[in-house]
């Protein structure tokens, strides 16, 4: 083998793009001599040099910049070199190698490897907290060194703001949710008291006593009056805040007291009483209140705002202090009033309390009605839809005019001159009806019988209908009429017309004391009564299923005995199913009522019913048992001609009586459904003399008619109007 010479050349290349020196020796051979993989000096593989170690720079309370030297490398250049950053919460120890430095992930891994820097700020660190940091260097050939670890600590946080609280200290009417916040505390806590102690924080960040929240956290506070809330800035690393002190006063709404009663309640006036209002804050005797009222409706007054917006006559105490009773004067008798009052405290807040209703005693005249000097009896009267007033009787003038025992008197009590009937009725008038078209129907006759013949100068005897302006309608034909007197007219939903009274016939037809008419006057023949009743029928009623209800002084009725009360089917045979056993044996049934649910009032001169003492009033049941749960007393002292029932159940008697169960009532009462004296019915001296008929008009008010001069002191000529 030829042996050849060995060329060394040293190529020194300097790449300045990399930044790298780099010495390569190249030994040149000849082709056939050449060796794959050779170098000269062989791999790098020593770490970069520390020349400077670690310090701090720019120490906070939550930031620090660690400084180091560059390092050195026998290879690359300083600007080539990686540097990574770590730290540790806890120890040194745990950084001390390479290994264990370059394992650091997370938070602890603050830098990793970048070039050419050489400092580098944490940030987010807590106060006054030591951590430990250490740097990597490495060269291009992975090559790595490690600084020396080195500690450092962050300085404090300083002293926190004093908080503030948000809404702020004030008086508010509900509760208030209050956020507390110390404007430099982000991430630190609230100590807060509001017991009326102070907060105390001797450690940063914890409270010795009180509650500890989260800075900007909300602490409700809804306890009615003042509560002194302190509170403040407390943190690891700081020094505790001063602290900040706010009252809060929650001023609820007065607490209502006992609802609203009445007492003294006469015809015109009433007292209002409530119970005193509390207050979280306002002193009770403090209070102020306000009485309001409405005539028409509670759900007028029902609110704060509705009850608060009266006034006028409506209202009836403005605010006044300490008070819990008004007497409410100048009201009208029988009417319901409805009532509130406000109580308001030191700061305006206000509650009301429940409306109440209260009805004023009636019984009262009524000076609106003005009947004049009306000159006679008054038997009957019949009160019309449009609220004026039919009367019949034994009169024969009215306020001075010309009127024979029938008349027409306005809503005021003065004549009607639009109803003339002419000469009139020449004999008393004793019972009337109104036809739904508004016709009149008059029946003639006394309790001693007789009865008006004539009607303005055609002869109608002891009935005749007359037409809205007062004249005779012609077209109801009685023919010869009754031969006695008529004391009871009904009005059948068919329109027939069933009388009753003393007669024995009817335009020669045999009917004793009972019979049916067609529409036009004549006899009704399909309805027969057989023998008919024994004695007079002086009241009659039509049940919802068109029986008849008759009572009187009878004691049989076609044969059958039936003591002054019987029911008739609409052929005018006996109804079996209404059996009053023995019935009323001693004095007669003047008057008679059918309740909505079908019980049956009879009053009059009657004294005892199945044997059992009653006086002059008691009440059946449909089937003619007597109604135990109607609970009468001693009763009236003296008979009883009328009564009404008005829509609240309550019943109204009218007669010759001066006493109701030992209660003394002149003619006129009022009794509760159960059978006891209304006492908000007030009549004081009541009447001097009979009631013989009564109505109740649609608006409450009482008509009463009879032989009376005067009620309750008061000059009143045979025609009445009261007040409930």
């Amino acid at each position: 083998m030829k042996k050849t010479s060995q060329v060394l050349i040293s190529i020194i290349l300097v790449f300045l793009s990399c930044n790298r020196l780099e010495k390569i020796n190249q030994t040149f051979l000849p082709p056939e001599e050449s060796t794959a993989g050779t170098t000269v000096g062989g791999p790098d593989t020593i770490a970069p040099s520390i020349v400077t170690g670690i310090s701090f720079t720019g120490i906070g309370s939550d930031t620090i910049t660690i400084n180091w030297g560059a390092a050195s490398d026998n290879v690359d250049l300083p600007a080539a070199l990686q540097y990574k950053l770590v730290k540790d919460d806890s120890s040194a120890a745990n950084i001390l190698s390479v290994t264990l430095a370059n394992a650091k992930t997370g938070a602890d891994l603050l830098m990793d490897w970048t070039s050419n820097v050489t400092l580098h700020t944490a940030n987010g660190l807590a106060p006054l907290a030591t951590y430990y940091f250490v740097v990597l260097v490495r060269d291009v050939a992975g090559n790595i060194g490690l600084y020396s670890p080195a500690s450092q600590s962050t300085t404090s946080l300083g002293t926190l703001v004093s908080p503030e609280f948000s809404p702020v200290a004030a008086t508010y009417s509900t509760g208030q949710n209050i956020a507390i916040s110390s404007s430099n505390n982000a991430g630190g806590n609230i100590c807060y008291t509001t017991d009326g102690n102070f907060p105390a924080a001797a450690t940063p960040g914890t409270c010795s006593f009180g509650t500890q929240i989260a800075n900007g956290a909300t602490v409700n506070i809804s306890a009615g009056g003042s509560t002194i809330l302190r509170a403040m800035a407390t943190r690891v690393g700081a020094t505790n805040s001063s602290i900040s002190s706010g009252t809060y006063t929650i001023d609820f709404p007065p607490v209502a007291g006992t609802a609203i009663t009445f007492s003294n309640i006469t015809q015109t006036s009433v007292r209002v009483n409530w119970g005193a209002a509390s207050d979280a804050i306002t002193a009770t005797a403090s209070l102020q209140y306000k009485l309001v009222k409405d005539d028409t409706s509670a759900a007028n007054i029902n609110s704060v705002a509705l009850a608060n917006a009266k006034s006028g006559s409506d209202l009836v105490m403005n605010w006044t202090s300490g008070t819990t009773s008004r007497t409410v004067t100048g009201l009208n008798s029988g009417a319901t009033f409805h009532f509130a009052v406000l109580v308001r405290d030191g700061f305006g807040n206000m509650i009301l309390y429940a409306p109440a209703s209260q009805k004023l005693n009636g019984g009262i005249i009524d000076a609106t009605f003005n009947p004049g000097s009306s000159a006679n009896v008054i038997q009957s009267l019949a009160i019309q839809t449009d609220g004026k007033i039919i009367i019949g009787g034994l009169f024969t003038a009215y306020n001075g005019i010309s009127r024979n025992r029938i008349a027409r008197v306005n809503a005021d009590g003065t004549l009607d001159l639009t109803f003339n009937p002419g000469t009139g009725a020449n004999n008393s008038v004793y019972s009337m009806a109104i036809q739904s078209d508004g016709k009149i129907l008059i029946g003639g006759g006394t309790f001693f019988g007789g009865g008006f013949t004539t009607y303005d100068g055609t002869p109608r005897s002891r009935i005749a209908r007359i037409n809205t302006d007062g004249s005779l309608d012609i077209s109801f034909d009685p023919g010869t009429g009754a031969d006695n007197s008529i004391m009871a007219i009904i009005v059948q939903p068919d329109g027939k017309i069933v009388i009753g009274g003393f007669f024995t016939s009817y335009n020669g037809t045999a009917r004793n004391r009972i019979a049916r008419l067609n529409a036009d006057g004549s006899l009704d023949t399909s309805f027969n009564p057989g023998s008919g009743a024994d004695n007079p029928i002086l009241a009659m009623g039509v049940q919802p299923d068109g029986k008849i209800l008759i009572s009187g002084t009878f004691a049989n009725y076609n044969g059958v005995s039936r003591n002054r009360i019987a029911r008739i089917n609409s052929d005018g045979s006996l109804d079996t199913t209404l059996a009053p056993g023995s019935g009323i044996s001693t004095g007669g049934v003047f008057s008679m009522l059918l309740q909505t649910d079908g019980k049956i009032v009879l009053a009059g001169s009657l004294e005892n019913y199945q044997g059992v003492p009653h006086f002059r009033i008691l009440r059946i049941l449909p089937d003619g048992n007597l109604d135990s749960s109607f609970a009468t007393g001693s009763g009236f002292d003296s008979t009883v001609l009328t009564m009404a029932l008005q829509p609240d159940g309550k019943l109204l008697f009218g007669g010759g009586f001066t006493t109701y169960n030992g209660t003394g009532r002149n003619r006129i009462a009022r009794l509760n459904p159960d059978g006891s004296i209304d006492t908000t019915f007030v009549v004081g001296t009541g009447l001097d003399s009979s009631i013989s008929s009564m109505g109740i008009q649609p608006d409450g008010k009482i008509v009463i008619g009879g032989s009376f001069t005067s009620y309750n002191s008061t000059s009143i000529n045979y025609l009445a109007r009261i007040i409930q």
